[in-house]
């Protein structure tokens, strides 16, 4: 059984979180770090899906 690490993922959302791009119009900044989790994990979710999915 392989067992992954717990804090792992809140490492590297907190990581993802503190380097957001400023000032960019295209990706807003999100300041509330709840919100932005949620929506790291739908990315990632969303990522991963399209790259099993194959046409």
């Amino acid at each position: 059984m392989n067992a992954r690490k717990p804090g792992f993922d809140r490492w590297q959302i907190a990581a993802a979180y503190l380097n957001q791009p400023l000032f960019v119009q295209e990706k807003p900044v999100c300041f509330n770090p709840f919100k932005f989790r949620r929506d790291y994990k739908v990315q990632a979710l969303e990522r991963c899906w399209q790259l099993d999915y194959k046409t």
